[in-house]
């Protein structure tokens, strides 16, 4: 992306930059050959074309030698955000692989900040972030929120590869720009990355060589004893909610009994504590546990709000019960639509939605006829 990044090719530098606590390699450790490396690395499932180069296996040996404290961290971060980078890769139609990108980016740290001012698990640019529909400014910061700030980079992914067709040079472009990869194309002659290696900016050379390093270490971390370190219990079940109307990490505090704190910390874009009105909604993350109560204290308050209430329709309507679902990576409202039996306009209706987009974790509200008796035990 048009960044210029700290670390240079020197892999010492990268190590004093980037990892940290580094343990000491004990006896007990047994490196495998360099063949077996290579051959894992080659067979490997990458949206980059793997390559055996020194620098890749100078980034690989870091992983999962000289910083197993560091790769713990990164593969237990990967169960939060991996499944919403999946739903919106698969949404789009791009390589499922393209997570490791914003691994190697951030470090899987929704607030990840570079000193060249890229934000979030994307690590995106503000002017490239607004060009995408994010909003940037002093109380909201959508790079930060791990849907929106996805969803944006995968656009820009998907815009990347009609320009260049292929997903190495894609990536390349993602870390220095368009313009630098044209002109290196003009230059070497070539749209190889390897050939045209020489012609891009230092950060760029180490860039691709990384993010094969970083696919490589979270693949196979499994062979080296490497045991990942999972965020917090609760932290694993967080639910997506969308909102339209604004409130407060306040009034949501006093709803759910989350602290404000706690609020910041899972919902870092809203940089003020305001959750702003948005037409087109806004994501609010929070505990499972916590999230069926602020379901049910919102429900009212947009009743209140709502110049009719879907409970003064018709009394005699056919009878039904209701049914939670969680979006699953991946799901679109004409697949539960499909899946429950119901048309997407009801889905939309029961849930207040105002698009038919839909995100990882989101919870919806499915109701089902009573007729329908077998898909009350369906998987929600």
């Amino acid at each position: 992306m048009e960044k210029i990044k700290i670390y240079t090719t020197s892999t010492l530098m990268f190590l004093g930059l980037f990892f940290s606590d580094l343990p000491a390699k004990t006896s007990n450790d047994h490196p495998p050959t360099e063949n077996v490396i290579k051959e894992r690395l080659m067979s490997m499932k990458s949206s980059l074309k793997p390559v055996y180069h020194p620098t890749v296996l100078s980034y690989i040996e870091t992983y999962i030698y000289r910083a197993r404290v560091d790769t713990r961290l990164l593969v237990g971060k990967a169960t939060l955000y991996f499944p919403i980078f999946e739903h919106y890769l698969d949404l789009y139609g791009l390589p499922q692989e393209l997570k490791y990108l914003a691994a190697w980016e951030s470090k899987l740290s929704p607030i990840a900040k570079s000193p060249v001012g890229a934000g979030g698990l994307w690590q995106m640019m503000p002017a490239t972030a607004r060009m995408y529909g994010l909003t940037v400014n002093n109380q909201i910061d959508e790079r930060l929120d791990p849907h929106k700030s996805t969803e944006a980079a995968v656009l820009y992914l998907s815009d990347l590869y009609k320009r260049f067709g292929d997903w190495t040079l894609v990536s390349a472009a993602y870390n220095c720009g368009e313009g630098r990869i044209i002109k290196a194309i003009k230059t070497g002659g070539s749209k190889d990355y390897w050939t045209l290696r020489r012609y891009l900016p230092e950060e760029t050379m180490d860039y691709i060589p990384a993010i094969l390093a970083t696919t490589y270490a979270m693949q196979y971390y499994h062979f080296y004893d490497i045991r990942p370190r999972y965020p917090d219990y609760s932290d694993q079940y967080l639910r997506t909610s969308v909102i339209y109307y604004g409130t407060t990490f306040k009034e949501v505090s006093k709803m759910t009994g989350i602290s404000k704190k706690r609020l910041a910390t899972l919902n870092p874009s809203y940089l003020g504590g305001v959750i702003p009105s948005n037409r087109n909604g806004n994501y609010i993350r929070m505990p499972e546990n916590e999230t069926a109560r602020f379901r049910d204290i919102w429900t009212k308050i947009k009743r209140k709000r709502s110049v009719k209430a879907n409970s003064n329709s018709n009394p005699n309507r056919e009878a039904s019960y209701p049914v939670l679902c969680v979006v699953k990576p991946g799901d679109n409202l004409v697949y539960l639509s499909k899946l429950y039996k119901v048309p997407v306009q009801k889905i939309i209706e029961w849930n207040d939605l105002k698009t038919n987009r839909l995100t990882a974790f989101q919870e919806l509200l499915i109701r089902i006829s009573v007729v329908n008796k077998s898909r009350k035990n369906m998987k929600t």
